[in-house]
């Protein structure tokens, strides 16, 4: 009674597939539907390897289509090379001969030969904004320059305008003051005389 009770068991109880849970009859009772878990993808260059796990009743084979066309049939792990960089679904179906022949299936999204890609264009990127910086500091820089040469060009030629005003006033001035003076000394000898002119008859002479 024991070893029947053990067989019944045995036959219910759900198998995780593996390289030793290879079954190749369809016998026992079905355990609902199949279960199956990938885990995420390991990328070398343009190879992904998968793993993860299969509940089932009874296993009989795990079919991988890669997204490429290519299709095997295997357990976990498994790895493909792909031809050429890119993204691709990768979709594992477990096929239970068990409770009517039910699958179950899930599916995985691969990245193959990007992060180089991805790396270099990030590099390209930050070269060119680096570029675009450098040339925005240096025609800053060049704006700047010019804006303090108008500066101080401005201020030294209003420094010099207003020493030439002041000398030219000076001068102005100079030439005024000479003019009266001369004009002085020319009303001088006719107005002079008229005022000093002393009578003979007080012998000043």
């Amino acid at each position: 009674m024991a070893l029947v009770l053990l067989l019944a068991l045995t036959a219910s109880s759900p198998t995780i597939a593996s390289a030793q849970s290879t079954e190749t009859t369809c016998n026992g009772t079905g355990v609902g539907t199949p279960y199956v878990k990938l885990y995420q993808a390991n990328v070398t260059g343009l190879t992904a390897t998968i793993g993860g796990y299969a509940v089932a009743g009874i296993v009989v084979n795990l079919t991988w289509s890669w997204g490429d066309g290519k299709i095997i049939t295997g357990y976990f792990p498994q790895s493909h090379t792909y031809s050429s960089a890119g993204t691709y679904e990768v979709n594992v179906t477990i096929f239970d001969c068990t409770g009517g022949g039910k699958t179950g299936s899930a599916s995985e999204i691969v990245e193959v030969g990007v992060s180089s890609t991805s790396s270099s264009s990030f590099s390209t990127a930050v070269k060119g904004h680096a570029s675009n910086f450098l040339q925005l500091y240096v025609e800053t820089a060049i704006a700047v320059g010019i804006v303090i040469v108008i500066l101080l060009t401005a201020a030294l030629y209003t420094r010099k305008s207003r020493a030439f005003v002041s000398k030219l006033a000076g001068e102005r001035a100079e030439m005024t003051s000479r003019s009266g003076v001369a004009h002085l000394s020319r009303c001088l000898p006719s107005v002079g005389p008229r005022y000093l002119d002393v009578p003979k008859g007080l012998g000043l002479g």
